[in-house]
């Protein structure tokens, strides 16, 4: 983690406090990532209460612009392939 806080814009409107750092790899699947940038937060912070969700993370654009094309499956998994010619890779969630 790093020093300090940064206030975020949540999805209904309201701000929250948040931690920076970053991991330094980060593995889904095959796809492996170096110095990814975080936020951390209060689970309370990504609770949606009008859809009684909970968000345990979520992906940031340079991750998923390196996954390319991302689909989230019914039975738990992602799948994501960089363009129409690569291979599919397959994650649960």
């Amino acid at each position: 983690m790093l020093d300090g806080s940064a206030t975020l814009l949540g999805a209904g409107g309201g701000t929250f406090q948040a931690q920076p750092g970053f991991l330094p790899a980060l593995t889904i699947g095959k796809a492996h990532f170096h110095n990814v940038a975080v936020f951390v937060t209060a689970d309370e912070n990504l609770y949606l209460a009008p859809l009684k969700l909970q968000i345990n993370a979520t992906f940031g654009y340079p991750v998923l612009h390196a996954l390319g094309r991302l689909t989230f499956r019914q039975e738990a998994r992602c799948t994501w392939r960089r363009s129409r010619r690569s291979a599919i890779l397959t994650a649960p969630i």
